[in-house]
């Protein structure tokens, strides 16, 4: 079977029309990887940039250890009075004081 001119004509033009929207396929898919990549930047970004509030491990009141072995403390209580291991108890926090804090009055006007 041969080939008319008008069927090469044809061919011709439905190639044509073919590339076209292969062209637009390629081109679609690569201005969705650009805009992918422009939305993950923008969320890597803020994402860097934004504060993260933290998570409370525990909620009960942390306290500051002294160096001393909790083993110590209850023997040393144990050969005390209760007065005295009230007295230890209220003691536990430490103050730090300034020698000449109240020490000096000044009457001059």
């Amino acid at each position: 079977m041969a080939i008319n001119p008008i069927d090469l004509q044809t061919l011709f033009t439905q190639m044509d029309k073919i590339g076209k929207e292969q062209v637009q396929q390629t081109q679609v898919a690569s201005v969705k990887n650009a805009i992918q990549q422009d939305i993950s930047a923008k969320k890597n970004l803020e994402k860097k940039t934004s504060v993260e509030e933290t998570k409370a491990i525990n909620s009960g009141v942390v306290g500051v250890k002294d160096g001393k072995s909790s083993n110590g403390r209850e023997e040393s209580k144990k050969k005390r009075s209760p007065y005295q291991q009230d007295k230890d108890e209220e003691d536990f926090t430490e103050v730090i004081r300034d020698p000449n804090l109240g020490r000096r009055i000044d009457i001059s006007e």
